[in-house]
């Protein structure tokens, strides 16, 4: 996997070097995504960034939290 970063005024920019890869034949999934911060970006699109167990500890994890929550709020 790699990464680069594009301000937002690069934009156009950003579509053309996802065109050139495609042009050119890359096997692999070119995406663009966006977001106000790598850690944002990272935790919004785990499966660019984490494997299986990874994803399944976050999601766990989350899980409980909110029942936390809801529980704590119940009584």
């Amino acid at each position: 996997m790699s990464m680069r970063q594009f301000e937002e005024t690069e934009l156009s920019r950003t579509y053309g070097a996802q065109l050139a890869l495609l042009r050119r034949g890359i096997g692999h999934e070119v995406v663009i995504l966006k977001s106000a911060s790598e850690e944002q970006l990272r935790r919004m699109n785990m499966r660019y960034f984490c494997n299986l167990e990874e994803i399944e500890e976050s999601l766990l994890g989350e899980i409980g939290l909110r029942l936390a929550n809801l529980l704590g709020r119940a009584h």
